[in-house]
């Protein structure tokens, strides 16, 4: 680590991916209330002992610290401190110790001072063990922001200064310690520390203090919370490794990192993948990137398992549409297909390379609201490289982007393998709709797949009554949106880079249809279109003028294939009653309170590989 990145690590470039805090004043102290809540930070104290220094996230809280007892002096007893702070600046008295905090920055530190013949010293005891990730390195910081300003203005610790860097393994909470002291660490346990100032007592200080590197790990805490209610959570035994959800299953070895038995959870189980391994010598998890998640241990987050080490990410959905957003960093992933399942590799899908993906972007600590593809947009792109695999009972989608990346099938050993000297996204989706087609329509679709025909695929699912969309592209330059689904009505917007037509599918669950007459009507941009009276009828009309469409009674919704003659941004509106056509409904589309409270709960599709669109600094 050089000494530029130094500081940004420890105290100025705190925003790198920090959920916003909002500080607060010091409560009084109650039962069950801590005597300070400074942003997402919270703690006891008495005297020069610091107790129960927890982090708060959502509803939920995790204690890293059991206590930590300070030597020293605060700085309002030794001549005070320059009142020049900035707006999102706390600054806070203790017996011992001056408390900063900084808004927006999820960062704590406590420095105290040396004085007379004391040397300022801190002892902590965390919750669980800690690990040293850096060497010591002597800094010549160039401090910016209020904080960094406020320090060297008051502290004089601009240059000279050596810093340590330690890593909390707390499942709930990921972050870091730093300190500026002399460290001993308890090697029994590695949950007990001493950081002592340096130098002269009465001149000496120790600066100590806590960096969440949280946004993945907070935006996914937040996800599981918000979508408690959908039922679809997984199940994760640490004894037996079993993962099981209400639409797949699996085994996950926590020391080998390998899948075996991905499977569909349904009445006929299936097994999709008899094993999924990887290996590597990737930097997705650099300590010098401040990675946003904890290495090497699976998590759930409700619905989606994660696990994620220096080489691979999973990031596995329970979802109905069986999807998995996989990483893969200079290394080689195999997917082992059981003996059954056809493997078929497409020529003629136009997917992305996906170009910006590299290691020292990947899993960089920045807010998930700057990570356009951590796969909260319910979508998958289809890449350079896509296998199809099915038979009667099973369709899916493996897809592989990255440049450089080399995916190939070995049908003798039934095994799709990825390599990579760079960065590759997979994905793994089986669209609603398309997976339980007869053979005659799946003839059909697969033909227009494998010729180019099939432009994407939206599925609207039913999960305890909610609808949940997915959409899977198959030619990068197509987008729909979700508008609504009301009223027995379901409204998608398409475009398209491209001028020429061709056709998308819909898979729209009964439930949100009504159609008690069995027909399903279909009108584009307001107008009525041609029904055809077979599926192949419309993946094969040529027309640049005029649009049609299909339908696919399935046994839990209707399948619905509509031929777009020509881009711009056209509107599709798929319902189980006749249409009115004298307001032909144009774009941009206002939705009511209703509409959009619907599409705002659709479940996350996939998580997308965790790859950040914001540069490294």
């Amino acid at each position: 680590m050089n000494s530029k990145i130094l500081l940004a690590i420890t105290l100025s470039v705190l925003m790198m991916g920090s959920a916003a805090a909002m500080a607060s004043d010091t409560q009084p102290n109650s039962v069950g209330r801590p005597d300070f809540q400074l942003g997402h930070y919270s703690f006891n104290a008495t005297g020069g002992v610091v107790s129960n220094l927890s982090v708060n996230f959502e509803d939920q809280s995790s204690k890293i610290v059991n206590s930590l007892h300070i030597s020293g002096a605060n700085k309002s007893s030794t001549g005070g401190l320059n009142p020049m702070m900035g707006e999102d600046m706390n600054l806070k008295y203790i017996s011992n110790a001056t408390i900063f905090s900084q808004e927006k920055m999820n960062t704590l530190a406590f420095i105290s001072f040396g004085s007379g013949s004391v040397t300022p010293q801190m002892v902590l005891n965390f919750t669980e063990p800690v690990k040293n990730v850096t060497a010591k390195v002597s800094s010549g910081m160039t401090f910016s922001g209020s904080f960094g300003s406020f320090v060297q203005s008051n502290l004089s610790t601009s240059t000279g200064v050596t810093w340590s860097l330690f890593k909390i393994e707390n499942y709930k909470y990921n972050g870091f310690f730093f300190t500026n002291g002399k460290v001993h660490v308890n090697t029994t346990t590695n949950e007990s520390l001493t950081t002592t100032g340096v130098g002269v007592a009465s001149t000496s200080m120790v600066i100590s203090g806590f960096i969440s590197s949280g946004s993945l790990n907070n935006v996914m805490e937040k996800y599981a919370l918000e979508h408690e209610h959908e039922g679809n959570k997984f199940s994760y035994n640490n004894t037996t490794e079993a993962v099981t959800g209400k639409y797949v299953n699996f085994n996950f070895n926590s020391s080998s990192g390998i899948i075996t038995n991905y499977e569909i959870n349904s009445s006929k189980p299936m097994t999709v993948f008899t094993e999924i391994n990887a290996s590597g010598n990737g930097t997705i998890g650099s300590y010098r990137n401040f990675p946003a998640f904890s290495l090497n241990h699976p998590v759930v987050y409700g619905s989606v398992f994660f696990y994620a080490n220096n080489s691979y990410i999973y990031a596995i959905h329970n979802n109905p549409a069986l999807q998995m957003g996989l990483l893969l960093d200079n290394g080689t992933m195999m997917f082992k297909v059981p003996t059954g399942l056809n493997v078929t590799s497409f020529i003629h899908l136009s997917g992305s390379e996906s170009e910006k993906m590299n290691s020292s972007t990947v899993s960089s600590n920045v807010s998930a609201d700057q990570n356009e593809t951590l796969g909260l947009n319910h979508q998958v792109e289809v890449g350079t490289t896509t296998f199809f695999i099915h038979n009667a009972s099973i369709r899916g989608f493996l897809t592989v982007s990255g440049v450089g990346a080399n995916a190939k099938f070995n049908s003798t050993t039934n095994e799709i393998v990825v390599n990579t000297t760079k960065t590759a996204q997979i994905h793994f989706v089986s669209p609603p709709g398309l997976r339980n087609i007869n053979e005659t329509d799946f003839r059909d679709m697969k033909y227009a797949l494998e010729h180019g025909d099939l432009g994407a695929q939206l599925s609207i699912e039913s999960l305890n009554g909610t609808a949940a969309n997915y959409t899977t592209y198959y030619n990068g330059s197509i987008k729909m949106q979700l508008l609504s689904v009301s009223n027995g009505q379901v409204k998608i917007a398409v475009s398209s880079t491209s001028h020429h037509g061709t056709n998308v599918a819909f898979y729209v669950n009964k439930t949100f249809l009504n159609a008690n007459s069995g027909k399903i009507y279909v009108s584009f941009d307001g107008n009525s279109i041609t029904l055809t009276s077979t599926l192949n009828g419309t993946l094969t009309v040529n027309s640049s003028t005029n649009a049609y469409y299909a339908v696919v009674n399935q046994p839990n919704g209707y399948l619905v294939v509509v031929h777009v003659p020509h881009f711009s941004n056209h509107t599709i509106v798929i319902s189980g009653t006749p249409l009115s056509t004298t307001s032909p409904l144009k774009l941009p589309v206002t939705l009511s309170p209703l509409e959009l409270g619907i599409v705002g709960v659709a479940v996350v599709a996939v998580i997308a590989g965790i790859v950040v669109v914001i540069r490294r600094r």
